[in-house]
This record gives structure tokens, sequence and C-alpha cells, in this order.
């Protein structure tokens, strides 16, 4: 037995990523990624096991207001040009590239950081 026993969220243990794009053609990638982080995590970087302390509050609250976790995100696969461009789809809204939009699905997945 564990001396501490913690719940565990099982929804955000696991992540998978279809192979068929699902995004809204209409919203930029930024928004995509923003609305994504906003569903998952609630709208904050702050973690069910951090410390309550004013520290770890200060740096949570500079973390939400610059968007760390997007901005990271957008930056790491190669986004940050196209975050203002539409995603777009193959028929009617024109966007980003089709490698573009896959990365984007990729990205929208990985914004609930789950381990696996």
């Amino acid at each position: 037995k564990s001396p501490i026993r913690r719940s565990i969220c099982w929804s955000n243990l696991v992540a998978y990523t279809d192979q068929t794009d699902r995004l809204h053609s209409m919203l930029t990638v930024y928004e995509t990624l923003k609305f994504a982080f906003e569903c998952r995590s609630g709208g904050t970087h702050r973690k069910s096991y951090w410390h309550d302390d004013e520290e770890t509050n200060r740096i949570v609250e500079t973390m939400d207001k610059e968007g760390t976790r997007i901005n990271n995100i957008l930056k790491n696969f190669g986004l940050a040009r196209v975050k203002d461009t539409f995603v777009g789809d193959d028929s009617k809204v024109r966007g980003v590239s089709g490698g573009e939009r896959k990365r984007v699905t990729v990205s929208e997945t990985i914004t609930n950081t789950a381990p696996v």
C-alpha cells in the first residue's frame, strides 16, 4: 500500500490522435489550440498536484496570461508563422497547407499534456 493515495483522472492520462483532421475550418490555428487548451485544462496551466503557495500562484498566473503552453506548441511544431491563418478545409475555406493542418491536429491533441 502506498502511504499517499491520489485520485487519477483517467481521461487525461492517455491521448489519441485521429488520422482524420477534424478541425473547424473558420478558426485560426491559434484559436483552435486555445479552444482545445481551455476545454482540456479549464484554461489554466495549474496542475492538481502543484503546491498552492504564493510563488506557484504567481508563476501559473504569468503562464496563463502569456499563453505559455499554446505558444510553446506553436513554436515547437513550426506553426508560429501561420498562427493567425484559418485552418481551412479542402473545399470551402482556404487555409494552412495539408502538412500544417496535420500538425495542428497533433498539436491540438497534446494541449492536455497526457503522458501517453
